[in-house]
């Protein structure tokens, strides 16, 4: 379905029977490549449709055919990468009200190292420096007591990042508990080859199961969180309470994390943009993070840095 993933401009013009044939193309594509369709069942995605096209032959145009189309998702699918024509279905109010410069800051206060991560991709040479420096020096940290992570305002990007930097760090991989699937569609395997220039994995679902295991690092790490770490972010969260030791001060992270290795499409007839995420993640194997509100803190509040390391040192007096 490499047509599906070719950008194309909206058509508010289509026709009442253009924007049915998109809705078949619609459904068929989410149940190939979906990775939360199972999750939420098929027979809800059927009785979507046929309350979106029951509510279409009673008066068709183009705006409000999208906007009862995104009421009916917003209704069932749990997820806060989901979008239809550039709108989440939940979490509006959790997008990210700055943007930065940078993408990881590392310094040192009272003799705790800090990690300022405010985003796991990058827009410019330096920062993707920044990244890759980090990632690496994971094992520059072993024998530091305390670690602080800064992970707030952080909407993601990569997992890869913190993963090398906890290897490096534990000397294991971090494993949270988690049921995984992914769904490599035809339609997700174009997008692949299109962006890397060659077919990076095989059609085919893949699956993972992991009751977890806790990590010992011998240290105690302590996480800052609010309601904007999402997507990379809440992984990042994730894979470090994987680790012993480890402390989350907050509030609820942003509800991002349920489906990833996300991908637009774009219908043919009208143009309409669904984003959604091939994969799928069941928290503790049952658990989807996003309709529960994001990640808990282990303790809430209002924190700064210096809160933390206050903490810290009150802590081992």
């Amino acid at each position: 379905m490499k047509e599906l993933i070719i950008k194309k401009e909206k058509n508010t013009a289509a026709t009442k029977a253009e924007f049915i044939a998109d809705l078949d193309i619609l459904f068929d594509e989410l149940k190939n490549s979906y990775g939360g369709y199972e999750h939420f069942g098929e027979e809800r995605f059927l009785l979507a449709k046929e309350n979106v096209l029951r509510q279409i032959e009673n008066g068709y145009s183009f705006e409000n055919a999208v906007s009862v189309l995104r009421e009916e998702f917003t209704s069932f699918i749990y997820d806060g990468h989901f979008k239809v024509d550039g709108i989440p279905l939940h979490h509006r109010d959790r997008i990210c009200p700055k943007t930065f410069d940078y993408a990881v800051k590392v310094w040192e206060t009272e003799g705790i190292p800090v990690f300022d991560i405010k985003k796991f991709y990058y827009d410019t040479e330096e920062e993707k420096l920044q990244l890759e420096k980090f990632a690496k020096s994971g094992a520059d940290y072993k024998n530091c007591p305390y670690l602080l992570f800064d992970l707030r305002m952080n909407n993601g990007g990569s997992d890869a990042y913190l993963w090398e930097f906890l290897v490096g760090l534990t000397g294991e991989e971090p494993e949270p508990p988690m049921d995984f699937l992914q769904k490599n569609s035809d339609t997700f395997v174009a997008l692949l080859k299109e962006e890397y220039g060659e077919e990076i994995v095989e059609q085919g679902i893949e699956t993972y199961n992991s009751a977890g295991k806790m990590v010992s690092a011998g240290q105690k790490i302590y996480v800052l969180i609010d309601r904007y770490v999402s997507s990379s972010g809440e992984s990042a969260i994730a894979n470090l309470k994987a680790i012993e030791g480890t402390v989350v001060l907050g509030e609820n992270s942003g509800g991002c994390y349920f489906c990833g290795n996300c991908m637009n499409i774009y219908l043919p007839n009208t143009g309409l943009c669904i984003y959604y995420g091939t994969g799928r993640i069941l928290y503790n194997g049952t658990q989807n993070i996003d309709e529960l509100g994001g990640f808990a803190p282990d303790i809430y509040g209002e924190f700064e840095v210096a809160d933390v390391v206050a903490m810290i040192k009150r802590a081992t007096i």
